[in-house]
């Protein structure tokens, strides 16, 4: 741009794109170049201040000039010129499918009227200048892309690592069939936000993808009644791994085994988006036995436990009867749900504990790698300081009480958690950033200087991690 601003002894040469604001046609600065002595300009041009006339002939993709030398220029135009401290301008539109997307504009300190050749050589300009612009974006685009698919993929292959860990069975084909069930459950629910290109979800439709796979049969004994609800991909996931447990529970040990069984399903959401979900089974004598897995506090009690009151800071009633067992679940949506400890509240104040027991807190946005690392941790017999899913209740807690060491996701459900980690800073509390991301932060970020775990963890680095951090403290 600067060697075309020296050919047309121009004193600002640019880029503009085209934005909408407030509904009147305007031009975002791209790229501009200034001669020595001059201001850039303004970073928005809204045209709704140039020549009406002008305006039409450039959005329907004619070459535009104005000079003060002009006897027949319009006042506003001449008015324009001098507000923008210039003599003459030249302005060429870029159209992409009929419509003008970018202007390049030229403009001189002296009057003058461009001509042919020197509109050709801008012309030309212009259009390397575009072409080089699209590519840079799309590299950019790939950059973004790419990284967010590396993100994804790791949380995924922790998320998986978790569930092997925690699916205990009776012998090896058990839990290969226990862990085909899970993954399988797993993938169809990212399938179906794939599908909706990760946004909002709705509720019947991710109840009816779960039932679905058990055929015709058992589908028809299954009523399903509820008004629309639109649940976001977070809430989708966590939701969809409620619905899992309980269809297998149903097949296994309830109104789903037996042909004489039936199954309602319920829902309704208040004016505060807190779902009430009633899952009712009955019609079969089976229905009172309960799942070996559950009486053992397995991996699908367990992780209803976790999502319910700890993800959803939500609350589960239930009741089992000569007719069958129902659950009642009250489920805050896009609720940033209460943390709290192993112990049922966070730990405040100085605790005394037995040998190097260390008390962790674990922020963590995923249901089940959060579940899983709770677990390990206690196997090690260090205690949780509170398993926490945003910034919010992560910073309330710590306003209340300070854990030995901190386990923090690099995002959560896609904010920084950064604020977090300013927090630990300024408490000397030593935390270890677990992240889906390849990519470093930022000198200035308050992670940059932490230890660091690349999602999925394995147990032993897990735990090395957490008792060397806690002894820099």
């Amino acid at each position: 741009m600067s060697r075309l601003g020296g050919l047309l002894k121009a004193v600002r040469v640019g880029i503009r794109e085209r934005t909408n604001l407030n509904d009147r046609k305007a031009f975002t600065l791209t790229s501009e170049w200034c001669a020595e002595g001059y201001a850039p300009s303004a970073q928005r041009m809204d045209l709704s201040h140039f020549v009406v006339e002008q305006i039409e002939k450039l959005m329907s993709g004619k070459i535009v000039q104005l000079s003060l030398s002009d006897p027949g220029l319009p006042s506003i135009g001449r008015r324009f010129l001098i507000h923008s401290g210039i003599s003459g301008l030249l302005a060429i539109p870029w159209t992409e499918n009929g419509q003008v997307v970018a202007v390049i504009y030229i403009h001189t300190d002296q009057a003058r009227a461009y001509d042919a050749l020197h509109v050709s050589t801008v012309e030309k300009v212009f259009e390397i200048t575009m072409g080089w612009i699209d590519r840079e974006r799309h590299r950019e685009r790939e950059k973004v892309m790419a990284a967010e698919i590396d993100h994804r993929a790791r949380n995924m292959l922790a998320v998986i690592q978790s569930i092997i860990r925690m699916t205990a069975g009776a012998n090896v084909d058990d839990v290969k069939a226990k862990l085909a069930d899970r993954l399988t459950a797993l993938s169809r629910v990212h399938s179906l936000l794939g599908r909706k290109r990760w946004t909002n979800l709705e509720f019947r439709d991710l109840l009816e993808d779960e039932l679905a796979p058990l055929g015709a049969e058992i589908y028809e004994r299954v009523s399903l009644s509820g008004a629309q609800l639109m649940l976001y991909a977070q809430e989708a996931q966590l939701i969809a791994m409620i619905l899992h447990e309980l269809t297998t529970n149903a097949l296994k040990y309830g109104s789903l085994r037996e042909a004489t069984g039936r199954l309602s399903v319920t829902w309704s959401v208040d004016g505060h988006r807190t779902m009430t979900l009633d899952w009712i089974e009955t019609g079969t004598v089976a229905i009172s036995q309960q799942s070996p897995e559950k009486s053992k506090g397995g991996f699908g009690s367990i992780l209803l436990s976790n999502i319910i009151q700890l993800q959803l800071g939500g609350e589960v009633q239930k009741t089992l009867t000569e007719e069958g067992i129902s659950y009642r679940f009250l489920l805050p949506l896009d609720h940033r749900a209460s943390a709290v400890s192993g112990q049922g509240e966070v730990e405040t104040g100085d605790v005394t504990r037995e040998n190097s027991a260390l008390s962790v807190m674990v922020v963590e946005d995923d249901a089940i790698i959060s579940l899983d690392i709770t677990e390990l941790l206690s196997s090690e017999g260090h205690t949780v300081f509170g398993q926490f899913r945003d910034i919010e209740t992560a910073l309330d807690a710590l306003r209340k009480g300070a854990p030995d060491v901190a386990l923090l996701d690099a995002d959560l459900g896609g904010d920084s958690s950064a604020p977090i980690a300013e927090a630990l800073n300024a408490q000397s509390i030593p935390f270890i950033v677990v992240s889906g991301h390849g990519n470093d932060f930022v000198p200035d970020d308050p992670r940059a200087a932490a230890p660091r775990i690349e999602k999925p963890i394995s147990n032993k680095e897990l735990i090395s991690f957490v008792e060397s951090a806690s002894k820099e403290r």
